[in-house]
């Protein structure tokens, strides 16, 4: 089961949503009477607005009604901040309607009154409400915009929000950045905020820092400081009365406990998390809890209550529209039937969880390509615009310039017989400098568009490296330990042990390709100890992969290059060994690295078929095209040198930043 994120959302006294007290009903009542009695007045358009706010927590649809008339009123009046109130309300209401798109119109046009009035408390309400809809749309840089444009705001202005709100808000940017797995940089901001909020004693603050710490140091895989959190934040909850955080906190801390062997511990832990589930009424803790209780009992061997307590969190996860979470819940469900013999079952769950895991998968690189794609297209964009606003600047300045010339001309015509010549050729060099300066600016907009692409490529890659190394190896790994404690059962008929042991062997082929997969994406080696060391164990692994003998030598480069460079290389390297596996045929390749001072060389030399130079002229595939745009990148000469059955010489010269 995977630990759960508890998406705590900072609640924020702005004239938003107020908690829902014992005397509702005479609040309400009281509050409609005041709003009849001031019909056309502001203040009677308040009363409406706060009869909504009663509902916001509880009764979304009824709060939109209440919510929606106080902004009819508003408009009739042109009361500017009553509008802004009205608007970022509605779109608080909505949301809790999971109504996202018309929530995040709402907010947008309460955040435009807001700014407007000049409301700086309005205006941080209406970007915490922007991050939560993007948060629940899964657009993470979005989200991270909004908080940091909220944080802005809360340090420039730190006499309107009293000190709890800047907390609450980095808080949330943590748990956002647990979300896309950026743990270090969530764990820079939690540090911050437990001081803060344990210094100011702040307990509502610390209770969610603790919180997203142990989120984080789970994603880094440190479950020791994760107990440790969790150990000191569960007594808080216990004391505060927030069973909704104590739960998910005592739901993730069992799960630590099972990993530990600590079975009885967890089942206690799990038990007690379903508890206040079911008075809290969170049906999503309650999946979690009871899942977690049938992998105790599948641990036990209690297959019959195994299978109840599953089949439960199954039933609740389709209710409540958990996601990709029941796909999880199937994968149980088949190796419960598979360590009951019962081999149609085992087949019937995990095709279920199989097909559900790929759907959710293609739908997270889809979501992953298309925010990429708006980044680059917008930084694009902005690049664009700063190159056509420097051509309108020059074609001002050219036609001051000829304007200037024309006077100049005419005051002194008589004497233009005599310097015409030398005027022409005047001309003729400014021309040759504007264009080259042109010229000049173009390039410098490519590099800067290159380097943008590179760098987030390569950023890229070492995320996608790490998630699949860390988070995918991990389960994958942990799903084979347990196969093999499932097959080594003496109660299991041959037929399953057989089926098991498939499942093992296709396990162990996933294992190794996903491996190869994150090498190939960020090689660990080059990260931790360079290029020198990444490029040796690129060229073991290739030779043990191929017949091909790969003689590796380097002179000069002991110290490490710029770590941009370091990437460049490696991946001109990796273009040019896998070409030579490709189609040299060869059967001994040298790869040479030279330095010398900041002159660095780069030389790959085969046996090979050689390459026909009319081919070589005419070759236009992705992989010379990537080996060329990074040589260029890198202000570099490419020599290639090739004939027909004696080999290929390839060399690249540049000079180190």
């Amino acid at each position: 089961m995977n630990l759960r994120l508890i998406l705590v959302f900072t609640a924020f006294s702005l004239g938003i949503a107020q908690p829902l007290g014992a005397q509702l009903w005479r609040q309400r009542d009281s509050l409609l009477h005041i709003s009849l009695q001031h019909r056309q007045d502001t203040t009677g358009m308040l009363a409406l607005m706060d009869v909504g706010k009663l509902y916001l927590e509880y009764r979304a649809d009824s709060a939109e009604h209440f919510i929606r008339k106080a902004l009819s009123k508003a408009n009739r009046l042109q009361f500017g901040s009553g509008i802004a109130r009205a608007e970022i309300n509605l779109g608080y209401a909505l949301i809790n309607q999971a109504k996202y798109d018309e929530a995040y119109e709402h907010t947008q046009k309460g955040l435009i009154w807001a700014k407007k009035e000049g409301a700086i408390k309005l205006q941080v309400a209406a970007l915490v409400n922007t991050a939560n809809i993007c948060l629940y749309r899964g657009s993470n840089f979005k989200v991270i915009e909004a908080y940091e444009q909220a944080l802005y705001l809360v340090h420039h202005h730190p006499e309107v929000l009293p000190p709890h709100y800047p907390l609450a808000i980095q808080n949330n940017l943590a748990m956002v950045y647990n979300g896309i797995s950026l743990y270090r940089e969530a764990l820079k901001i939690l540090r911050e905020t437990l001081k803060k909020g344990e210094e100011g004693g702040l307990s509502s603050v610390v209770v969610q820092s603790l919180q997203h710490h142990a989120e984080a140091y789970l994603g880094l895989q440190l479950q020791d400081s994760a107990t440790w959190c969790y150990e000191k934040l569960i007594p808080m909850c216990r004391d505060l009365g927030e069973n909704v955080v104590l739960a998910g906190a005592l739901s993730n801390l069992a799960e630590i406990k099972m990993k530990q062997g600590r079975i009885e511990l967890s089942k206690r832990y799990y038990q007690e998390s379903l508890n206040l589930s079911l008075q809290t009424r969170d049906g999503i803790n309650q999946m979690y809890s009871l899942h977690g209780l049938g992998l105790v009992a599948l641990n036990q061997g209690n297959w019959n209550e195994a299978e109840n307590f599953v089949k439960s969190a199954l039933k609740l996860g389709i209710e409540q529209k958990a996601g990709a979470y029941t796909f999880a819940l199937y994968q149980t469900l088949s190796y419960l039937a598979l360590a009951r013999g019962q081999i149609d079952a085992y087949r019937q769950y995990f095709s279920m969880y199989q097909s559900g895991r790929d759907s959710v998968q293609n739908e997270k690189l889809i979501h992953v390509l298309q925010e990429l794609e708006t980044k680059y297209a917008t930084k694009e964009k902005e690049l664009r615009i700063v190159q056509l606003t420097q051509m309108q600047q020059n074609q001002r300045r050219l036609a001051l310039g000829a304007f200037v010339l024309a006077i100049l001309v005419g005051i002194v015509g008589w004497l233009a017989w005599r310097n015409q010549r030398n005027r022409k050729k005047l001309a003729e060099q400014v021309l040759q400098l504007q264009e080259q300066k042109f010229r000049e600016l173009e390039q410098e907009k490519q590099l800067l568009a290159a380097d943008a692409m590179l760098k987030g490529q390569e950023e890229e890659r070492r995320r996608l490296s790490r998630d699949l190394h860390d988070g995918l190896g991990g389960m994958l790994s942990g799903i084979k330990q347990s196969l093999m404690v499932i097959k080594a059962n003496p109660e299991m008929p041959e037929q399953g042990a057989q089926s098991i042991g498939r499942t093992i062997d296709s396990m162990d082929q996933s294992i190794n390709e996903m491996r190869r997969l994150a090498r190939n994406l960020m090689p660990e080696a080059l990260l931790k100890f360079g290029l020198k060391d990444a490029l040796q164990d690129f060229c073991d692994h290739l030779g043990n992969s191929t017949p091909m003998q790969i003689q590796y030598q380097t002179f000069g480069i002991e110290q490490r290059i710029p770590e941009g460079q370091e990437v460049i290389v490696f991946r001109i390297v990796q273009e040019l060994l896998n070409n030579v596996v490709k189609h040299a045929k060869a059967s001994m390749v040298l790869l040479q690295l030279l330095r010398d001072g900041q002159r660095f060389s780069l030389t790959v030399e085969d046996n090979g078929v050689g390459i026909p130079e009319d081919t070589l002229e005419k070759a236009q595939g992705i992989g010379w095209a990537n080996i060329r745009s990074r040589v260029d990148y890198l202000n570099g000469q490419l020599d290639i040198r090739s004939k027909p059955g004696q080999g290929t010489s390839i060399n690249i010269d540049f000079v180190l930043n």
